[in-house]
């Protein structure tokens, strides 16, 4: 299993004007309103995503986005859509992190099963396809699981079982490859995975619960590949 922000690619890329016009734009077309409208329901989301993120339950975007539709006298059918359409595809000009290609493409080489296990918020399993798709990673990954798609974000429980559904292998038989101790190393360690601790943002932690620790991604392949054997 692997995680994406931070571990394949950098945790932040950051939206510029020509992201956030694009999106009211793509946004405006679903709703079929003037540009401005949509910013102003884009802006009521973010808002009640603010809000989510000191709520002690996981809410769902499409949820928030519906209470936004109702609240500004929308139907609350369009939430879907408009998550997609806030989702802002980076495939095409985000910078990987160095071997990111060569460790997926690694993976396959070792006949290992590569999952994506991600926490998203608009970008669920088909849109991180079309940014893998850009990368030209897509032959690389056999499977994506998203926190938006799981209904449950990292490091609940019920996503990893998910993960592992997906994957058709035991825990035993599993490693998660992420950044972040709280949501990939922690809960991959309580269901008996293998973890690789990525310390390629931030710097290697003092105390952790992974199996492995890298700074690079080609020292994941080779951790990986050792332990294939």
């Amino acid at each position: 299993m692997l995680d994406v922000g931070g571990t394949l690619w950098p945790n932040s890329f950051g939206m510029d004007d020509a992201d956030r016009t694009t999106q009211a734009q793509a946004v405006a077309a679903t709703i079929d309103e003037p540009v401005e409208a949509a910013r102003e329901l884009i802006d009521a989301v973010r808002h009640g995503l603010e809000e989510g993120q000191a709520h002690p339950l996981y809410r769902p975007v499409e949820q928030i986005i519906a209470e936004a539709l109702a609240a500004t006298n929308r139907s609350r059918t369009l939430a879907s859509e408009v998550r997609k359409a806030m989702c802002v595809h980076v495939g095409s000009r985000i910078t990987p992190h160095a071997g990111a290609a060569r460790l997926l493409r690694g993976l396959r080489e070792l006949q290992l099963r590569t999952v994506i296990l991600s926490n998203t918020t608009f970008r669920g399993a088909d849109d991180y396809g079309a940014d893998f798709g850009a990368l030209g990673w897509s032959d690389d990954i056999d499977a994506v699981v998203t926190s938006l798609d799981a209904g449950r974000p990292k490091p609940d429980e019920a996503i990893f079982r998910t993960a592992l559904d997906v994957s058709g292998s035991a825990a035993s038989a599993t490693a998660m490859v992420g950044n972040s101790e709280a949501a990939d190393i922690v809960p991959a360690h309580a269901l008996g995975l293998r973890s690789i601790l990525v310390a390629i943002e931030d710097p290697p932690p003092a105390r952790t619960q992974a199996d492995a620790v890298v700074t690079s991604l080609a020292q994941a392949l080779d951790v990986l590949t050792s332990w294939s054997r």
